[in-house]
């Protein structure tokens, strides 16, 4: 018995090395939602198309530089590039707002001799923690800025919770219902740094199956709103069209 069991453990330690753990995005909604058929319940689920190799090569080294090292140099660049490019559209706009908070507050941790990650700084009227700050509103105002992919000055996303048109797509492809309720897992892990409360990454066989699985759907492409469907397949050719640039499915 004691051997199954620390064969047990050992298995599931290397699924979560290796990235083939269950998800994140599935343990939210496992602890987070009530669901009814294939909706959670209070949970919005989104498509985005995410810069993969800005993520991983630019925002995670300056996150893990803060984290492990104590170096807030890496991520102040990055705030002050930002600050330093025009805003492309609203959210940009608001996010460049804050990046100069963000630079100031980093800078005082950069300069003090102590470099407390969990030591406390003011916020507004409360006092919050380097480490609270960076994974609540640095981190993912980064990921936002630099790794959301935009067109037409908006960040290219579509709805796949509550959209008209997942009726007909669920009865044309069970498994793209499966996909959108996270029965199938995403086979790119989750992110360090969601999009929201969590964010799993589709693998490109995931992508191309999608489109072909959207594509083949002639019922919803005949709905009032078969804009969203076309907003739907523009997204998924994004996402193919580079090697850098994956589809993430953020939950919030």
């Amino acid at each position: 018995m004691k051997m199954a069991l620390m064969l047990l453990v050992i298995q599931f330690t290397s699924l979560q090395l290796f990235g083939q753990a269950p998800s994140s995005t599935a343990k939210v909604l496992h602890q987070g939602s009530a669901s009814i058929g294939d909706n959670h319940v209070g949970v919005t689920v989104n498509l985005y198309a995410l810069d993969m190799k800005a993520y991983a090569t630019e925002i995670l080294p300056a996150v893990h530089a803060l984290i492990e090292e104590r170096r807030a140099a890496p991520l102040i660049a990055l705030l002050q590039r930002g600050r330093r490019s025009p805003p492309t559209d609203e959210s940009e706009q608001v996010a460049v707002s804050d990046f100069a908070l963000y630079e100031r507050i980093l800078d005082d941790f950069e300069t003090t001799g102590e470099r407390d990650i969990d030591g406390f700084v003011n916020w507004g009227d409360k006092q919050r923690t380097i480490r609270g700050i960076l994974n609540s509103n640095i981190a993912p105002a980064l990921v936002n800025f630099y790794c959301l992919i935009r067109t037409n000055s908006q960040i290219a996303k579509q709805n796949v919770s509550e959209e008209p048109f997942l009726s007909s797509l669920y009865a044309h492809s069970p498994w793209a219902r499966s996909l959108f309720t996270f029965e199938v897992p995403a086979e790119g892990g989750s992110l360090e740094i969601p999009v929201g409360e969590s964010t799993d990454v589709l693998s490109k066989y995931q992508v191309e199956r999608l489109l072909r699985e959207v594509q083949t759907d002639t019922c919803a492409q005949e709905l009032p709103n078969c804009k969203r469907y076309d907003n739907l397949q523009n997204l998924l050719r994004i996402a193919l069209s580079s090697e850098d640039v994956s589809i993430v499915m953020s939950v919030s």
